[in-house]
């Protein structure tokens, strides 16, 4: 079975960013970032994902992948 997995925890990790701190820059609910953080998301907000992309410089197709589930 397919799933989107997304890659928050490890975009986060490599700028160097805390949860925290990017809930702070961006003011997206920590409870939000949590579920993408965890994987536990079932859908994304347009603006919470464009949040994700400015701060860390990645691109939708950098943060959601397609993975296998096994």
């Amino acid at each position: 079975m397919l799933k989107i997995k997304c890659k928050f925890a490890e975009a986060l990790k490599e700028k160097g960013i805390s949860q925290a701190e990017f809930e702070r820059m961006t003011g997206v609910h920590h409870t939000t970032l949590k579920t993408h953080r965890l994987n536990t998301a079932k859908r994304i907000d347009y603006n919470t994902l464009l949040a994700m992309c400015t701060v860390l410089d990645k691109t939708p197709g950098d943060l959601l992948v397609v993975e296998d589930e096994k």
